[in-house]
């Protein structure tokens, strides 16, 4: 093999055509064995702690915010990567061990507090890990083609995130009480992906700054950029808010419809899991050809429709909102990762990624906290307008923003 033509990872030298065929083999193998976790780790979880439990509205939110305190600090896992040299699918590798373990640990150790401690744990390691793929991914794709390649590889999550949650329906339970055996076996589907992970060529995270908000001044010397940063965070208020709150209102028979266990999972998984793996691919050739503001304004659109449809007593109705809800789940799957390069000159990739994983990070975290907030003194539906209201706001900044050319070579 050529020198010429090879990049090293993590793996030794590794041709150009070879880095693109392992990356995706290997990191659709590793998103693959995601899936399950993808699936239990919101409505379930939360559908869990709710009817079995009975948790408390601390640790329904410590679940409920885990994920987003995750993204938060993963500008710290591609630090870490940087500064002990560890490439960042194998970093990668050791934080969903972590996560496996942590799972394991709420499978065995039956309880409410356990069981939100456990889950935010593992919700956290791998949240960390969205700084990592994004880096292998720019590493080993160009980035015309990346949107489809990444799109292909999300597929694959969202395939064991549908099986899993297709059995988790009939496993559940009316209770949820059969959660444990369940939990399990994700938690060695973890283990499966961390192997994976671990056999991903990668480099090391090359950091230009020690301190991820030193980036946030970004946002003011580019304002294209800082403008999409403010729509996206509405948007991401918005739908986080709603989050929670979809799982109260279909779930809980004291401010919602108490629905059974499976008919939840049904709404707010299967159903959206069905049109999330359909749609995938159509969405990644949106995200290579289309405008970021306009791909974000049909987003935005999607998000709007499937609270307006969920949040209402006829089940017909809320199938409709299902379905847009997984068609803005495969629409995120594939732009959250990567929009960000769309602006990024070249060079400049992980410095616009921190700066979009601190907010999304913020957001994760400050939504479903407003979200309970509110539900304090309303009831769920009424939360939901709040959101679309906001969603709708995030659509007008877009609207109004010039449109975005690809400039980034990253």
């Amino acid at each position: 093999m050529s020198q010429a033509f090879a990049r090293p990872t993590s793996h030794g030298l590794v041709s150009a055509g070879s880095l693109l065929r392992q990356t995706f083999i290997t990191d659709r193998l590793r998103a693959f064995a995601c899936g399950p976790f993808t699936a239990i780790s919101g409505a379930p979880a939360l559908v869990v702690a709710v009817q079995h439990f009975h948790a408390s509205v601390t640790l329904k939110m410590l679940i409920a915010t885990a994920g987003g305190l995750g993204v938060l600090v993963s500008p710290l896992a591609a630090m870490a990567s940087h500064t002990t040299g560890v490439a960042a699918s194998r970093l990668q590798a050791v934080l969903l061990l972590v996560a496996a373990g942590a799972l394991m640990l709420v499978a065995c150790v039956p309880g409410p507090e356990v069981f939100a401690g456990g889950m935010a744990v593992a919700l956290v390691t791998t949240g960390a890990c969205s700084s990592l793929v994004s880096a292998y991914w720019s590493q080993n794709l160009p980035p015309a083609r990346r949107g489809v390649w990444f799109g292909h590889a999300t597929r694959a999550e969202v395939i064991g995130c549908f099986i899993t949650v297709l059995l988790l329906a009939l496993w559940l339970g009316p209770d949820a009480g059969g959660y444990q055996g369940f939990f399990m076996a994700i938690a060695a589907c973890l283990g499966l992906a961390a192997w994976s992970s671990y056999r991903i060529p990668s480099q090391v995270v090359v950091q230009e700054r020690w301190n991820p908000l030193g980036c946030l001044p970004l946002l003011r010397h580019d304002p294209q950029f800082g403008r999409m940063n403010l729509a996206y965070t509405l948007t991401g208020i918005g739908s986080l808010m709603a989050g929670p709150m979809r799982a109260e209102y279909l779930a809980s028979p004291t401010v919602g419809l108490g629905y059974r266990a499976d008919m939840c999972q049904l709404l707010l998984m299967v159903i959206p899991t069905i049109v999330r793996m359909v749609t995938l691919p159509w969405w990644g050739r949106i995200q290579d050809r289309q405008a970021v503001e306009r791909s974000r304004s049909m987003i935005n659109a999607c998000w709007a429709l499937a609270l307006v449809c969920l949040f209402t007593p006829w089940w017909p109705v809320q199938v409709l909102g299902s379905m847009a809800l997984g068609s803005a789940l495969a629409a995120n799957d594939v732009m959250w990762s990567l929009w960000v390069y769309r602006y990024a000159p070249a060079g400049k990739g992980h410095d616009y990624m921190s700066v979009h994983l601190i907010l999304s990070g913020l957001r994760m975290v400050l939504g479903p906290i407003l979200g309970y907030a509110l539900a304090a003194w309303m009831l769920p539906q009424h939360v939901a307008w709040v959101c679309i209201i906001i969603i709708v706001a995030s659509s007008m900044i877009v609207t109004g923003s010039p449109r975005n050319l690809p400039k980034s070579s990253t």
